[in-house]
């Protein structure tokens, strides 16, 4: 990271990202992840419930954004 920059606290993303790699990477930059394990690991892990709900808050924004951009896209072709 670049001087100046923000660092961030913690990761949050759903199950698609819980691999090996992933969680190694980030706990090397110091960075909390909140991920839910996959039904198939062996060690279970149980994320931050008030950190993984506020995904969902972040997701259903970006949603809205992209709506609102294809509506957008519509009526510049019209």
């Amino acid at each position: 990271m670049q001087d100046g920059e923000l660092k961030p606290l913690s990761l949050a993303a759903d199950k698609a990202y819980d691999t090996n790699a992933i969680l190694q990477h980030l706990k090397s930059l110091g960075i909390h992840a909140v991920i839910p394990s996959k039904e198939n690991r062996l060690e279970q892990r149980t994320p931050d419930k008030h950190l993984y709900v506020s995904r969902n808050l972040i997701e259903r924004f970006f949603c809205c954004i992209k709506q609102f951009r294809r509506v957008a896209t519509l009526y510049d072709k019209l």
